[in-house]
């Protein structure tokens, strides 16, 4: 999948705990889709999961042109569990992230 994007961008932290935001550019379509997880596994710019892969073939099939992943806690983790035992799995800046990316996107879309 790594030759099938036109663009990819990543916003995670500097000790890389944190994700607030991963996209991907699949395609030349100007459809955009944004999809809102729980928190975030460990895809990233290079390395895809299996969660991340089924999204952009999703998005693929009903061709979007971009895809955008953001979560209600940026606390990268495999195991969801760990959110109820870490001391910040929002993360310091995840709520300014998500309104900012919904503000964004509703303003830009026609309901």
């Amino acid at each position: 999948m790594n030759n099938l994007f036109l663009e990819r961008n990543c916003l995670i932290s500097v000790n890389k705990l944190y994700r607030w935001s991963l996209s991907y550019k699949i395609s030349k379509s100007k459809k955009e889709i944004i999809f809102i997880g729980l928190n975030p596994s460990l895809s990233d710019e290079v390395f895809l999961d299996n969660t991340t892969k089924k999204i952009i073939k999703i998005s693929k099939n009903n061709n979007y042109g971009k895809v955008k992943l953001i979560n209600l806690f940026a606390l990268i983790s495999s195991k969801p569990e760990k959110l109820f035992k870490h001391k910040n799995p929002v993360g310091y800046l995840n709520n300014n992230h998500i309104y900012k990316n919904l503000k964004h996107w509703s303003e830009s879309k026609k309901l």
